[in-house]
């Protein structure tokens, strides 16, 4: 794994990484009940995981005095994925094997496997290969021929 050693992650006993991992400088992490990345992700500069939010419906709190926090949700990031620059996932999100999310894509919901997803929100723009290509990517995967 090849990460910036700089950035930010929270709680570390929470984060669960497989083999060949790369995220780039400025990350920043926090998922209290989990973030769990596959194998074979590269994951651009600038990446960020909210796990969580704040309560804001406390009746007669400022928001700085609300101390009960929000709901709290893992984070997954399957094999074979590829994030973009500055792109931000938010609780509860699972990005699917094989997809790829586009740069500044604010995930607020689950990417399906093998998606090409972008936007803010952040949603499928198209399927990353045809039903041919799909079928032959997985044999190629399965008979390392790849």
């Amino acid at each position: 794994m090849r990460f910036d050693p700089f950035g930010t992650y929270w709680p570390a006993s929470a984060m669960h990484f497989g083999s060949h991992v790369f995220i780039g400088g400025g990350a920043r992490i926090e998922a209290s009940e989990g973030f769990y990345v596959g194998s074979h992700v590269v994951i651009a500069p600038d990446f960020c995981v909210m796990g969580g939010d704040h309560n804001y419906r406390e009746v007669g709190e400022l928001m700085w005095d609300v101390t009960t926090g929000g709901v709290n949700l893992p984070v997954v990031v399957e094999d074979d994925v590829w994030i973009g620059v500055r792109v931000t996932l938010l609780k509860g999100v699972r990005i699917g094997r094989g997809s790829v999310i586009g740069a500044g894509s604010v995930v607020t919901k689950s990417i399906p496997p093998y998606s090409v997803a972008v936007g803010n929100p952040c949603r499928v723009l198209r399927p990353r290969f045809s039903g041919d290509e799909l079928k032959m990517h997985l044999t190629l995967l399965r008979d390392g021929s790849s």
